[in-house]
């Protein structure tokens, strides 16, 4: 995600903190068409497994930010029209 982001226009940067091993998500539900049913079915949560230390600071390219938690603002990007998701976490 942090290297598509960069070569569509957007940008990325060294995290402040790296985030290695289990996490949870919010997921914003009413953005996030391919994983917006599966996060209600969770409270608007998921448990994912991140593994990185650069987060991405800026999206472009018409994709929604629409999965952050208390670490990364952004964690996944969505570009619905085009039916693409693009995350930085493997899902558990």
């Amino acid at each position: 995600m942090q290297t598509m982001s960069v070569q569509l226009g957007g940008s990325a940067r060294p995290a402040s903190k790296d985030e290695y091993g289990f996490a949870s998500v919010n997921v914003e539900c009413s953005v996030c068409k391919l994983l917006g049913q599966l996060a209600k079915d969770n409270n608007k949560s998921l448990e994912v497994w991140m593994s990185h230390g650069i987060e991405v600071s800026k999206v472009t390219g018409g994709f929604d930010i629409v999965t952050s938690n208390s670490n990364f603002a952004i964690a996944a990007i969505e570009n619905s029209e085009k039916i693409s998701l693009v995350y930085s976490f493997i899902l558990r």
